[in-house]
């Protein structure tokens, strides 16, 4: 007869609760580590693409797919929103974050192919205090453009003046803009998710202070 003691509750939950927590905090890590590993490819690249599309390519399943792509990160982003509270604060934004890297690599990939259709997007540079752009854009440049649209999104923070960041490169192509839009969209629902559950989470902290004062 075996006469070790039967493990009790409490350690059997504990044991269920490590099991279940490693591998969300494995996959979290996982997550992380692809968007930076997809933001390094996209940073890194500094070749330009072709100026004429290839035989075969199609630029109507290139949109489909971009706009797919972007409609579930956008869903993913909602839900993260609508969910704060029982996936936490903490884990809620740095999923955001990656979602969002995942969307900047995503429109980044599809700028760089659209030039193969003849969408222009000049590389920019300041010049004895004078923006001057010319030639195509690199990867790199496209990537801090978007990075770049979406910290000037807030004007009283002037995020690019006070890192003296100048614009990486323009267009004034329509799918340049939109993607801009998207991105500039992205981060004011973020911002005023995450503002809206801070915002009831007070509110519910007030309400429940103000409950518990003695009555005289």
């Amino acid at each position: 007869m075996d006469d070790r003691p039967a493990p009790d509750a409490t350690e059997a939950a504990t044991s269920t609760t490590s099991a279940r927590t490693m591998p969300r905090w494995l996959r979290h890590g996982l997550s992380w580590a692809l968007a930076v590993g997809l933001l390094a490819l996209a940073w890194f690249d500094t070749s330009e693409p072709a100026t004429t599309p290839g035989p075969g390519d199609d630029w109507l399943g290139l949109v489909f797919l971009v706009v797919l792509a972007t409609a579930a990160l956008v869903v993913g982003l909602v839900t993260l929103l609508r969910d704060w509270e029982r996936i936490g604060p903490v884990p809620a934004l740095s999923r955001s974050v990656v979602l969002f890297a995942l969307l900047l690599v995503l429109l980044t990939a599809a700028l760089s192919l659209s030039r193969e259709w003849g969408v222009h997007i000049p590389a920019c540079r300041v010049v004895a205090g004078v923006e001057r752009c010319g030639g195509e854009a690199t990867a790199r440049e496209v990537l801090s453009m978007l990075g770049w649209n979406a910290a000037d999104v807030v004007p009283a923070l002037d995020i690019p003046a006070s890192f003296t960041w100048s614009r990486p490169a323009r267009s004034d192509d329509a799918l340049v803009g939109a993607c801009l839009v998207l991105v500039r969209l992205w981060v004011v629902v973020g911002v005023l998710g995450v503002l809206r559950r801070l915002w009831d989470r007070w509110s519910t902290l007030g309400r429940r202070a103000g409950d518990q004062e003695p009555t005289p």
